[in-house]
């Protein structure tokens, strides 16, 4: 994209909801009354998505949100493998499986949900990186280009800190 082309367009609306978007799902769960904190922390993601889908409509370039939605899927998915395989680990735990094999199976259970989990997040951050540097290369920021390696480094160092704590 030249520069000229590049100047010309306006992209200060989605940052503001990309930003706000991220503020309200963070401000969210800090809020001392429930039921706002609730609506706030929902208004945020969607106001995120709104702001990644204008920046991809603007920019003309369909990888951004498909990269985006790819990476949000990702992170859903791993999130839920991770519940329904802690659950039998937690289950067994409540039935007072005192066995050696029933606490070997829950050890191995436990450590292929945490596997999930961290591989889901190396994943997101993976595809978060790939729609962040295609805002690097529109907007030349280099917010956007730090922001996408440190959201995948963050994720890969997640699972070395949890094999440390083992």
């Amino acid at each position: 994209m030249d520069n000229k082309l590049r100047e010309s367009i306006d992209i200060g609306l989605e940052r503001k909801l990309c930003g706000l978007g991220l503020l309200g799902t963070i401000a969210g769960s800090f809020t001392l009354f429930p039921f706002i904190g609730g609506i706030i922390s929902l208004g945020g993601p969607v106001a995120y998505i709104i702001g990644i889908f204008n920046f991809s409509k603007k920019l003309n370039n369909g990888d951004i949100f498909k990269n985006f939605i790819i990476s949000f899927i990702v992170i859903i998915i791993g999130v839920i493998l991770f519940t329904v395989l802690s659950a039998g680990s937690i289950a067994s735990i409540f039935m007072g499986g005192n066995s050696f094999r029933e606490k070997a199976g829950s050890w191995v259970m436990d450590f292929v949900s945490l596997f999930v989990l961290w591989l889901s997040i190396v994943l997101f951050g993976f595809f978060s990186k790939k729609y962040l540097d295609i805002f690097y290369e529109y907007t030349k920021d280099d917010l956007f280009k730090h922001v996408g390696l440190g959201v995948l480094v963050g994720g890969i160092l997640f699972g070395i800190l949890l094999l440390l704590d083992e």
